[in-house]
């Protein structure tokens, strides 16, 4: 039995995005070194930055590398396509404006906020935003992450109306880039992942 139950619980629950291949060791660590200080409860937050730091680092066996997803080609595909069309059409968007001599001060903000969008979004779809972290490809608490950042605009948009507007923006965004860069690199470094609903695809 831990000499303090509520110390080992914290410190379980502190440790369970870590992967499995680390969990353990990590908990039983720093669990002993927290019995050790004057204030255990407060000694094992502060891991919580390592925590994320070991999640954001976590590179996956050899053991975890799988096979290409038809899924995953398919969403790439599309991702890819959408971001061509959206380019098309904001260029003849940005012509016609300028042979009507149509800009206003405020078209030109409204314009500018719509092509760093593009950006990103070409970005995301040619790129995967420059970084692949294995934690949330490879593990179910990547994947609940993963869930809740396509899921957090729309369920903040729902019980905060006034940013509504915002988090419509926000809740398209994540729809995108969220499954495009799991896509990205399902195709680049295929795992055996969990998939974003915490179940293998």
């Amino acid at each position: 039995m831990p000499t303090n139950p509520t110390l080992d619980r914290l410190m379980t629950l502190l440790c369970l995005p870590l992967p499995k291949p680390i969990r353990a060791d990590y908990t039983r660590d720093w669990l002993a070194e927290c019995e050790t200080q004057p204030r255990p409860l407060l000694s094992a937050l502060r891991y919580v930055p390592e925590v994320i730091g070991l999640c954001a680092t976590y590179e996956a066996p050899e053991t975890q590398r799988g096979r290409i997803k038809r899924l995953d080609r398919v969403l790439l595909f599309s991702s890819r396509s959408m971001v061509v069309l959206a380019a098309l059409w904001f260029s003849l968007f940005i012509a016609y404006l300028t042979l009507a001599g149509a800009w206003t001060p405020g078209l030109q903000t409204w314009m500018l906020t719509r092509l760093i969008g593009l950006v990103v979004a070409a970005w995301v779809a040619w790129r995967g935003l420059g970084r692949d972290v294995h934690w949330l490809r490879s593990t179910r608490g990547g994947s609940a992450a993963l869930l809740l950042g396509l899921l957090s605009p729309f369920l903040i948009g729902w019980f905060i109306p006034s940013t509504g507007d915002v988090m419509g923006v926000a809740w398209i965004c994540a729809l995108f880039i969220i499954p495009t860069w799991d896509a990205y690199w399902g195709v680049q470094h295929p795992l055996k992942t969990p998939g974003v609903f915490g179940r293998h695809r």
